[in-house]
């Protein structure tokens, strides 16, 4: 859609419904549907330039909304699958996918994940997960680390930011 005017510029049509937000890269749109799949899109025309069914294409949903950092898509599957995924973004290859593990049902991984200082984040049924990614400081391809070896370094400071926030018409009349 035009930001300025409204106008549709394209549609594209998934087999089932997307739940998922989408993430805007290098000028391709990833998205996740119900059907499981992952779309790359054209930014510009909507065209297709891969797709890529997950581990289970009868009942791995995608609604995770796809991270994209380092020419890496990073998502989560639900139900029967129960997985995080990284694919290459320009090629839609499976770089490594790790299961949580929880139980087929009820488990979740619907949360969408966050990359941030080489590490992807992504909440599941069974806990929060981080994976640390092999040469965090460059765009290398990442290797699935197991997360049970990851901690989090605590000696880092912790710092809030300040703002002083706008006196409201409520706060005027007092």
């Amino acid at each position: 859609m035009n930001a300025t005017t409204g106008h549709l510029l394209w549609k594209y049509t998934t087999g089932n419904w997307v739940q998922s937000s989408p993430a805007v890269a290098n000028g391709v749109v990833y998205v996740g549907s119900v059907d499981s799949n992952v779309y790359a899109l054209n930014a510009s025309t909507g065209a297709l330039r891969w797709k890529y069914t997950t581990g289970n294409p009868t009942g791995a949903g995608v609604f995770s909304s796809p991270a994209v950092a380092n020419g890496v898509v990073y998502f989560g599957t639900i139900y029967s699958d129960d997985s995080v995924y990284a694919l290459n973004a320009f090629t839609g290859a499976l770089l490594w996918r790790y299961t949580t593990g929880a139980p087929v049902s009820g488990s979740l991984t619907s949360s969408s994940p966050a990359v941030a200082n080489g590490v992807v984040y992504i909440g599941a049924y069974t806990g929060v997960y981080a994976f640390g990614l092999k040469g965090s400081d460059a765009p290398a391809l990442p290797e699935r680390p197991d997360p049970q070896t990851l901690s989090p370094d605590l000696s880092l400071p912790v710092s809030w930011p300040s703002a002083k926030l706008p006196a409201t018409d409520d706060q005027d009349d007092q």
